[in-house]
């Protein structure tokens, strides 16, 4: 009998036990997830929204709203972690508005989402020293409203990343000045952008410089090293005035590296350094490998483009007087590169023999 009931107080004193630990569990875990969740900051004389950290959405302030008032000046909060996506876009319905400009600070640790700044309002924008890239679209079609835009980037800053500053194919040319270290400048960074390019500069990405309008002439930095695909598309208005010069250190270039949307343009082609050891052009203007194996650029306005004998591979679209490929003008020196160069460029049966 007493075995018995040591038994049902042991079980009772186990049961009381297990409910005290289930309890202390859910208060654990109501606890855990009270110290996660942060509130939506939106106070009354804020013009901004911020959520978890993130900069969700700036509220421009129209010319009639205020009085005297020409500037407002901003500095990102310090619980501000991120520039959210399209944090401080004005709505399409109000791009013809006018809105007080707003000159904003921005920390150099803060990260900016893509699109962060697209389509905004007039802004004076500085960024903090110590910030070394500008993100992936970040100022992606900022320019679209054609509203006064500056943008101040940091002497530390090192790298552009792709589309940081796209502005695709408006009238408007975004202006921007860019300082020396910048190291690398990504894949379309730089489209329709007014700038120079400082010497620093040693990777152009693919189609880093389409529709680029240079401030001070057509002049590649003396450190670069490497030229992406297709990476200069010029058009009327931005088109260079002398041949575009290689860089003696270039040991690396793309496809279709300079490509015309509108013929006939002056065309002076290009000239290599003499030092470069990888590269050469010759009196036209074309681009070649050292050995003059590989084309890499090609331009003619004469009745017949003759492709020298020693070329094996063609790197580029071949461009012609007033429009690319008018193929009956183009010799090749052989079938093998001929057919190579159609399957190449997917431009369907050239037919046979040498001149197309």
């Amino acid at each position: 009998m007493k075995k018995v009931f040591f038994l049902l107080i042991m079980f009772a004193f186990f049961i009381e036990a297990s409910s005290c630990n289930n309890l202390q569990g859910e208060k654990h875990n109501e606890m855990k997830v009270s110290s996660t969740a942060e509130p939506k900051i939106q106070t009354k004389d804020s013009p901004f929204d911020i959520e978890n950290g993130v900069l969700k959405k700036y509220h421009w302030q129209k010319c009639e709203e205020t009085e005297n008032e020409k500037t407002i000046s901003l500095t990102i909060p310090p619980e501000v972690k991120v520039i959210g996506k399209r944090a401080f876009k004005i709505a399409k319905k109000d791009y013809s508005k006018n809105f007080i400009p707003i000159c904003l600070k921005i920390p150099k640790d803060v990260v900016l989402k893509p699109y962060a700044f697209e389509a905004i309002g007039p802004a004076d924008i500085t960024f903090e020293e110590g910030r070394t890239v500008i993100e992936e679209k970040a100022f992606y079609e900022c320019g679209l409203y054609k509203n006064e835009i500056s943008v101040t980037l940091p002497k530390s800053l090192y790298k552009l990343e792709e589309s940081a500053f796209n502005q695709e194919f408006f009238e408007k040319t975004f202006t921007l000045k860019l300082n020396s270290g910048l190291r690398e400048v990504g894949d379309y960074a730089l489209c329709a952008t007014s700038c120079d390019l400082p010497d620093s500069i040693q990777v152009l990405g693919e189609s880093a410089l389409w529709y680029w309008r240079p401030q001070n002439g057509f002049v590649l930095p003396k450190e670069l090293k490497e030229i992406g695909d297709t990476c200069f598309w010029i058009n009327s208005g931005c088109e260079p005035k002398k041949p575009i010069k290689i860089p003696a250190g270039v040991k690396k270039i793309g496809e279709n590296i300079i490509q015309y949307e509108t013929l006939p343009l002056p065309v002076y082609g290009v000239q290599v350094a003499k030092r470069n050891r990888y590269f050469k052009s010759d009196k036209n203007g074309w681009l070649y490998s050292k050995d003059g194996s590989i084309l890499y650029y090609a331009y003619c306005t004469e009745k017949k483009m003759v492709i020298p004998q020693n070329v094996k591979e063609i790197r580029c679209q071949l461009q012609l007087g007033d429009h690319v490929e008018r193929w009956q003008k183009v010799i090749f020196p052989n079938e093998q590169l001929k057919k190579q160069y159609n399957k190449k460029y997917d431009l369907g049966e050239l037919g046979t023999g040498e001149e197309l």
